[in-house]
């Protein structure tokens, strides 16, 4: 058996911590460059609404090839353009010159900062 005194492992109470270091941030001006270029990059799919209509489901299920459904707007109305359910701008339809299509003339950009404020 050993007769040593066995030592202490805890800390002294009345000994003062030794001072932390400061933590420094660095802040990557180049890295964070890069970092919105790379978000800038995403590609964001953009919902061109032309209008609404709530039929029943009497009136779904009666749906042939050639039915009407009657929208919220007319022909010459602005269509919503929309980002995750937002509005984001407004535009009227186009056909495109090449002749490859439609297309949508903005008229309008939302404020979506202020939109979301209420």
């Amino acid at each position: 058996m050993s007769t040593d005194t066995p030592t202490n492992t805890l800390p002294d109470p009345s000994a003062k911590a030794a001072p932390e270091a400061p933590v420094l941030e660095r802040r990557d001006e180049q890295g964070g460059a890069k970092f919105k270029r790379s978000i800038y990059a995403l590609p964001v799919t953009v919902d061109v609404i032309v209008g609404s209509a709530r039929p029943t489901v009497t009136e779904l299920l009666g749906f042939d090839e050639g039915s009407l459904l009657a929208l919220d707007r007319g022909v010459e109305d602005p269509v919503d353009l929309c980002v995750d359910g937002r509005v984001i701008a407004r535009g009227e339809l186009v056909e495109m010159e090449d002749g490859a299509g439609i297309g949508v003339r903005i008229t309008q950009v939302v404020d979506v900062a202020e939109d979301a404020l209420g």
